[in-house]
């Protein structure tokens, strides 16, 4: 559309905002519809506002792909800002409840009016031509391969219906080979074109996210709970209160997209974490493809992000961050601006501190890696240039000195010895200066007194340096100092595919590194790759670094530049194993054979392990919540939500709970948010005047966990000193056959 010509560009702007406002004023006059506002409201907040930004940009040129993205992380960008400004401004003018659909819906159209203008203006100065000529058609919907990819996303809503009420996981093994199908039909060039690698990488990405998010009818994992309960307090309120003393309510990720978002579509926000937010994070992908392809090729590209989207961590633990996935979404952009040179500077400029704010606002945990990445490859561009460091290179690696002699870089290198482009001092110190007094601000310096301490605990912990008991389980697992909690005979050949795979990620780098004139690599993005290996040694060497961090979380970051390592690791690796084979035959084997066997023996294997599939179809202890119905994790059913719901109905968030010690605190964490306490089958007394909840695990099972120095031992409830001191002086005061509340 940005080459569209500016009149049928504008009246499709004008028919979204005026189908946009008729649809509303509909369900002001209670004749809602269903799943059209919900469509036509995503497209209008999601696109809108970002294509007529990129327009007054005058960025023409972007292709397909970059311009959905740009637009995409524009328009999400665009709506948390005029949510920070609606509820700071409108209540001096006397509207209270700003967070509302009607001021919403006037502001949001008013400024897209006031964008429409300034696109008429900026490109009738211009003097420019443009086509409204569009190369794609829509037969090109029904080619089969389109419609295999298609396909894969409606399997994943189908096979989590049949989990959530039939208890059947078959569709979704069928999902997921049907995927592994996918990338060994690539990895031979059959069936799946090189155009459709895109299409194919964002279908597969949110069918992986779908298959999770959608398990339950009610929101699952931990941290989620919050996110909801802070979204909520803004839905409820009609206004954000900045003052709350928290990290989570702070990011507007959570505070402001969120319930725009809900309110415009009039979707529960519930849904709203299941389904909209997992399809906006399956761009993440896409903007790595576009990131890796400049660096390697399509096909190399193609799988670095297979691996990316197989690590658990982006389908099975991203599903419970809402505000990560936005957060990601906006630093994927600002890694493929900073590795753009199509772009005009100032224009490059202006969208990496708009999306470098957002990465601020939505997230904090990440925000502070952002700045870690910055000033690393700030400090390395800089240090590149150094004549000594480059003579000091050449003798290390023997290929320098000897090609170019050491007077410097020949001319149109792409190595790391390129100028640093737009990373400069300037832009590194916006992003840390604004990202400090945002949190210092916001959260009365919360999340940064949080670090100054973990920096403490760390700092005063120094002298354990690799002492294993002040590393994180996966650490240890990681380097062969532990064994998996659960052995067999699968999770040891798991393991043994991890361990390769760490092997090849070291040694693409390593090749890389010794061959770094040569290489395709742009210069900021090896100083981003070498950043991410300072992060993982940092979590290696420093004691309890990945403890506070998630070691989890920290690795799925670094492949965000670790990943195309992984694969022209396994390639160079082959390529030494077959130089030893005596035979010449084996000697001559090409690249594409070497990619082909990576995929068929590493990669999809590990995809199988990372999914649950071969653990589920071999009967090991499950992985997966979408294999598993049974599977122990904070997903919760239809009765314990109602249960819950009822407490928060005749209750009210302040009065106290008391919950079983177990995964259903997270659940009362959505309404209560701390408000609750736990108990366990040995505990023996409860203050008189509060409600005593229980979940499906002590009514249908009659179980309880025994103690919290015990969390994994449960008893029956029945012979509990709980049962016998506590809830036999109780009164049941209600119960849905599935949760109970005593008081």
């Amino acid at each position: 559309m940005l080459n569209w010509r500016i009149k049928p560009f504008l009246c499709v702007i004008a028919a979204l905002q005026l189908v946009m406002l008729g649809l509303a004023g509909l369900a002001a006059l209670g004749f809602d519809a269903p799943a059209i506002r919900q469509i036509v409201g995503f497209l209008y907040l999601t696109f809108v506002p970002g294509l007529l930004i990129l327009r007054i940009l005058r960025l023409h040129k972007l292709g397909a792909i970059e311009t959905l993205l740009y637009s995409v992380g524009l328009s999400l960008a665009f709506v948390m800002l005029l949510g920070l400004f609606v509820n700071t401004v409108y209540p001096f003018v006397g509207i209270s409840g700003p967070i509302s659909i009607l001021p919403l819906l006037v502001t949001l159209a008013v400024a897209v009016a006031v964008l429409s203008i300034v696109v008429c203006i900026r490109e009738r100065r211009s003097g420019l031509v443009y086509s409204d000529h569009c190369s794609m058609k829509c037969s090109d919907i029904f080619l089969p391969p389109v419609l295999l990819l298609l396909l894969l996303p409606l399997l994943s809503i189908l096979g989590a219906s049949l989990v959530n009420y039939y208890q059947n996981n078959i569709v979704m093994l069928i999902l997921i080979g049907l995927i592994a199908l996918v990338a060994a039909l690539v990895a031979f060039n059959r069936f799946v074109p090189q155009r459709l690698y895109p299409l194919a990488l964002v279908m597969i990405a949110l069918s992986l996210l779908w298959h999770w998010s959608l398990i339950s009818q009610y929101i699952t994992g931990w941290d989620i709970h919050t996110e909801y309960y802070y979204q909520n307090l803004v839905l409820t309120n009609s206004f954000w209160d900045s003052s709350l003393y928290s990290s989570v309510n702070n990011m507007l990720s959570i505070t402001m997209l969120a319930p725009i978002y809900s309110l415009l579509l009039n979707m529960d926000t519930i849904w709203l974490f299941k389904i909209v937010y997992p399809l906006l994070y399956s761009l993440v992908p896409l903007a790595l493809f576009q990131i890796f392809r400049k660096q390697t090729d399509d096909k190399v590209a193609f799988f670095a992000v297979f691996f990316f989207i197989s690590f658990w961590v982006f389908f099975g633990e991203m599903t419970n961050l809402a505000r990560q996935q936005i957060a990601e979404l906006f630093l994927a952009l600002s890694i493929l601006l900073l590795l753009s040179d199509d772009m005009v500077a100032l224009q490059r400029r202006l969208l990496l501190i708009f999306f470098g704010f957002s990465i601020v606002v939505s997230h904090y945990g990440l925000t502070y890696f952002y700045m870690f990445y910055l000033i690393i490859a700030f400090i390395l561009l800089n240090l590149a240039r150094s004549n000594t460091l480059v003579k000091i290179w050449g003798k290390l690696t023997g290929k320098f000195s000897k090609s170019h002699g050491t007077a410097g870089p020949p001319a149109g290198s792409t190595g790391i010895l390129r100028t640093a482009g737009t990373l400069n001092i300037g832009f590194v110190m916006l992003i840390v200066v604004f990202g400090l007094a945002w949190y210092i601000y916001n959260t009365s310096g919360s999340t940064f007194i949080a670090v100054i301490r973990i920096g403490e605990q760390i700092a005063s912990n120094m002298t354990e340096f690799f002492n294993p008991e002040a590393m994180e389980p996966y650490i240890l697992l990681a380097t062969g100092l532990a064994r998996p909690e659960v052995i067999s005979t699968q999770r040891n050949v798991f393991l043994i595919i991890q361990y390769i795979i760490q092997f090849s990620i070291v040694a693409g780098v390593a090749y890389m590194l010794l061959n770094i004139q040569k290489a395709k690599f742009q210069s900021v993005y090896i100083a981003f790759t070498i950043g991410s290996a300072v992060l993982l040694l940092t979590s290696v060497v420093l004691p309890y670094f990945a403890g506070f961090f998630n070691m989890d979380r920290i690795y799925h970051l670094s492949l965000f530049f670790l990943a195309p390592f992984c694969v022209l690791g396994v390639i160079t690796v082959f390529r030494w194993l077959f130089r030893l084979v005596p035979l010449k035959a084996f000697r001559i084997l090409n690249n594409g054979l070497f990619l082909r066997l990576a995929v068929i023996l590493i990669l999809i294997p590990y995809f199988l392990f990372t999914t649950g599939f071969i653990i589920e179809v071999t009967g090991d202890v499950s992985t997966s919540i979408a294999l598993d119905p049974d599977m122990a994790y904070p997903r919760f059913n239809e009765q314990e939500v109602a249960g819950k719901t009822w407490l928060s109905s005749n209750t009210g968030t302040s009065e106290q709970i008391y919950c079983a010690g177990d995964l259903i605190v997270f659940l009362l964490n959505g309404d209560f948010h701390w408000g609750y306490r736990e108990f366990f089958g040995e505990t023996t007394q409860i203050p008189d005047d509060v409600c005593i909840y229980l979940d499906s695990l002590n009514v249908k099972r009659g179980e309880i966990k025994k103690s919290p120095e015990e969390p994994t031992e449960y008893i029956k409830l029945q012979s509990s000193s709980f049962s016998e001191e506590v809830l036999a002086h109780r009164n049941k005061i209600y119960n849905n056959g599935g949760a109970q509340v005593y008081r």
